[in-house]
């Protein structure tokens, strides 16, 4: 992809003001004719209503203040620090990145795994993170999310190894933002990296998208406690199809998590036996069948019981009829940003859906 004459501000501002895709900037800039396309392009800009317009551009001008203010910038394949120069021809690799911080250039240890993680699986991870900064000069990198991804940022931390949050959100919106403390002190020793404009507020789909991002930077990838219908499975996902050497650690024997374990393997993962096997180098595995997929819709994916005792009031409140956004925050008495999260929490976990704009309901099965 030839992006050589168009900066990062002129590709995040495509996306952002004419809602370009990563995949549409693209082939846009790989076209012969690309000067032409792009014309028309911006051309077509005339076509949007004034408010809309302006509300876009407002947008755009913000975001690019964040990055000056937090000293971030926008990445293309053509940076010297872009991470996924193995990938540049990948149909699904982003057209730019935001990033806050400094990207290390250096073997990454992927680790993922449940939000809601046992004990044990934290002093797992807590003992991975530690093994791997014994006995590589590597980092680490990680999803951002409560559980198995904050433990394995703070570790990495807490032993002076850089480590990498790869955001399902945009970098002005953290995402879950109670660990808005811990990204900046990751900022400031290792980096923040987002496909998403700044402003862009977290959707259940921008999780799965970003995993891939996960599995492409990382290898070895170890995923610690995965549960048969989890964020940790689609990033396993990613890691076999991109033929990675992907790991597993079941940890718990709760029925969940051994039935993950045993898709995984079937699917060409392998178990953690030893910490030495995330040292090699040996042969990559296998291309992950078809027929082995993780998610292969002939098979039933479990949904486990939630702790969150306020998830059984949202479920009595939903019933049969999807209800909106705004009911639900009176009903729950919190702010925006809050219910906002809670809310975002629920949809990862297969307990609720958004069907439109700030409509929720209950998914089949929940109970």
């Amino acid at each position: 992809m030839n992006t050589s004459y168009c900066n990062g501000n002129e590709l995040m501002r495509l996306g952002q003001v004419l809602g370009f895709s990563h995949e549409r900037i693209k082939s846009t800039l790989a076209h012969p004719a690309k000067d032409e396309l792009l014309g028309m392009a911006w051309r077509s800009m005339e076509l949007l209503s004034k408010d809309l317009l302006k509300e876009r551009l407002a947008q755009f001008e913000h975001d690019l203040k964040f990055l000056q203010e937090s000293g971030g910038r926008i990445l293309t394949p053509q940076s010297e620090d872009w991470p996924f120069k193995e990938s540049l021809e990948a149909r699904d690799s982003p057209a730019f990145l935001t990033i806050v911080g400094e990207f290390p250039d250096k073997r990454a240890l992927g680790v993922v795994g449940s939000r809601t993680a046992s004990p044990a699986a934290h002093s797992a991870c807590v003992d991975l993170v530690r093994f791997w900064a014994e006995r590589t000069d590597g980092c680490v990198v990680s999803g951002g999310a409560l559980g198995i991804d904050s433990c394995a940022h703070r570790t990495s931390l807490e032993l002076g190894i850089k480590t990498i949050v790869i955001a399902g959100s945009g970098l002005a919106n953290p995402w879950p933002a109670k660990n808005r403390r811990l990204f900046e002190q990751i900022a400031s020793r290792g980096c923040l990296l987002s496909e998403f404009p700044p402003s862009f507020r977290a959707r259940k789909w921008s999780f799965v998208q970003r995993n891939r991002l996960i599995a492409r930077l990382a290898d070895p990838l170890c995923i610690i406690e995965p549960r048969l219908k989890s964020g940790a499975m689609h990033t396993a996902n990613f890691g076999l199809k991109d033929r990675r050497n992907v790991f597993v650690l079941p940890v718990s024997i709760e029925q969940d998590n051994l039935a993950a374990h045993d898709r995984l393997k079937e699917a060409g993962a392998c178990t953690l036996s030893t910490l030495d096997d995330l040292l090699s180098d040996g042969d990559r595995p296998p291309e992950a069948k078809k027929e082995n997929s993780l998610f292969d819709s002939q098979k039933r994916m479990m949904v486990l019981p939630h702790p969150d005792p306020e998830l059984g009031g949202l479920l009595d409140l939903l019933g049969k009829q999807a209800i909106h956004f705004d009911e639900i925050r009176l009903r729950w008495n919190m702010a925006s940003d809050e219910c906002c999260e809670k809310l975002l929490d629920f949809e990862l976990d297969g307990w609720v859906e958004e069907i439109h704009s700030g409509l929720f309901r209950r998914l089949r099965g929940s109970v």
